[in-house]
């Protein structure tokens, strides 16, 4: 297997039991954003994948 990163990409995957009970599945892609602000995507991707958790 052959470990490939890419620089200004960050990836959110899995699944996850919602509030309501539905079984969600979800990919997230970032890239390309405003170097140096990995942080910054990184939690919004945090704060996007919560909001879907409450649905």
């Amino acid at each position: 297997m052959r470990h490939v990163t890419f620089e200004g990409t960050r990836t959110f995957a899995g699944y996850m039991n919602a509030k309501s009970g539905a079984l969600l599945s979800f990919t997230i892609i970032a890239h390309k954003y405003v170097p140096g602000s990995n942080r910054v995507i990184s939690d919004s991707l945090v704060k996007l994948v919560t909001l879907m958790a409450e649905m």
